[in-house]
C-alpha cells in the first residue's frame, strides 16, 4: 500500500456500509476523517485492522452507526483515543 498519513474519505448519502477489509493493514495511516460517511450504519469485518500508526479515531460523524464487524481496529497498537459515541444507547 502506498504511504499515507492523513486520509479524508469521500462518500455520499448512498453509502451505508463499508466493505470488509476497509483500509486493512494500512500501517502508515495516522489520521482518518470519516465525516463524509455520515450515513454508514455498519463497518465491515477487518475495518482498519492492522493500522498500527493510527493514533485516534472519531466515530461521532457516523450518526447512523449500529454495527461493527469482526476485528474492528484489531492490532491498532498505536491507538490512544477512540470515540464510540454513536454506539451509545
Amino acid at each position: 500500500m502506498p504511504s499515507v498519513g492523513a486520509l479524508i474519505v469521500a462518500g455520499d448519502a448512498e453509502v451505508t456500509t463499508t466493505g470488509n477489509e476497509f483500509l486493512n493493514g494500512c500501517s502508515v495511516l495516522t489520521a482518518l476523517d470519516l465525516t463524509p460517511l455520515a450515513h454508514v450504519g455498519a463497518l465491515g469485518n477487518l475495518f482498519l485492522n492492522g493500522c498500527t500508526g493510527l493514533m485516534t479515531l472519531d466515530l461521532t460523524p457516523l450518526t447512523h452507526l449500529t454495527s461493527l464487524g469482526d476485528w474492528f481496529l484489531g492490532g491498532c497498537s498505536g491507538l490512544t483515543g477512540l470515540d464510540l459515541t454513536p454506539l451509545a444507547l
